[in-house]
């Protein structure tokens, strides 16, 4: 699977590694470490779709979610035709993160036309 567009999120303090998916959850980029697999990150991809859902529900501007596991994080933002998803440490270049995750998600959406 393709990571190009996902690269520069590497040079970001605290990247671990990084997934683009589907309205459905499937994968259409992943630059994750090799012990994710891929079926385990499409299941957790329509969880998170399912959680932004609900959320905003509530919170219409919702676009972003943070969730913390132990020592790490998944920042998951709302693209247009699904999230892009970033697995950080837990003390991560916050603003250059945003940053990149901006950049990218123009990157995408002007590719998928």
């Amino acid at each position: 699977m393709n990571s190009e567009p996902l690269a520069c999120l590497k040079r970001v303090a605290g990247v671990l590694g990084s997934f683009v998916c589907g309205p459905h959850g499937q994968l259409l980029l992943t630059d994750m470490p090799p012990e994710h697999e891929l079926l385990a990150l499409e299941r957790t991809a329509a969880r998170l779709m399912n959680l932004l859902q609900t959320a905003s529900e509530t919170l219409p501007e919702c676009r972003t979610i943070r969730l913390r596991f132990a020592e790490t994080e998944l920042v998951s933002l709302r693209l247009r035709y699904g999230l892009l998803c970033v697995l950080t440490t837990s003390t991560p270049d916050r603003e250059l993160l945003g940053v990149t995750t901006q950049m990218i998600a123009r990157r995408l959406a002007a590719a998928s036309g």
